[in-house]
């Protein structure tokens, strides 16, 4: 059995078990150091941002499940090559993904930045054991407002 370790932005770690490596660094290995500082304030989101911060978690949702990366390229602030590069690895050994997700909860910090948490499941066949696989992982991402529009940040330091 292999695993993976999720360490995310606020200090999170989660473990996910897998009989299968994967052949690319997941996304919330590592923080990016310029936004691990934020922390969410005590109030509620404004029904307008919440909503829009969760039609991009779908968006980016449908990204991966596609691997659509026009979409994903829309999704996030930092959309880099190294980021590219290792989404087509993940869905190189992952074949027939679907990915879920539940329990979006949405955190401002300010009125240009806020966090939100949620579950991601993914299903696959290991395109190299042809097995079925299924991964569940607590995530918090980062949003920031940039041109009125909220935008994910790529919280891996992908290289």
């Amino acid at each position: 059995m292999r695993r993976l370790l999720y360490v995310l932005s606020v200090g999170l770690v989660v473990i996910t078990t897998l009989s299968v490596a994967f052949h690319c660094r997941a996304e919330e290995v590592a923080v990016s150091q310029q936004y691990a500082s934020l922390t969410p304030v005590d109030r509620e989101p404004s029904k307008t941002d919440e909503q829009a911060i969760r039609e991009l978690i779908e968006r980016y949702r449908l990204g991966y499940q596609q691997e659509n990366m026009q979409i994903l390229a829309s999704v996030f602030i930092d959309f880099t090559p190294a980021l590219r590069n290792a989404l087509c690895n993940y869905r190189n050994n992952a074949k027939d993904l679907t990915v879920q997700i539940e329990g979006i909860r949405v955190s401002p910090v300010n009125d240009h930045e806020a966090t939100a948490t949620f579950i991601r499941h993914d299903r696959f066949i290991d395109a190299q054991t042809g097995k079925s696989i299924r991964v569940q992982a607590q995530l918090i991402k980062q949003f920031i407002r940039q041109n009125g529009q909220w935008k994910m940040l790529a919280t891996a330091d992908v290289r």
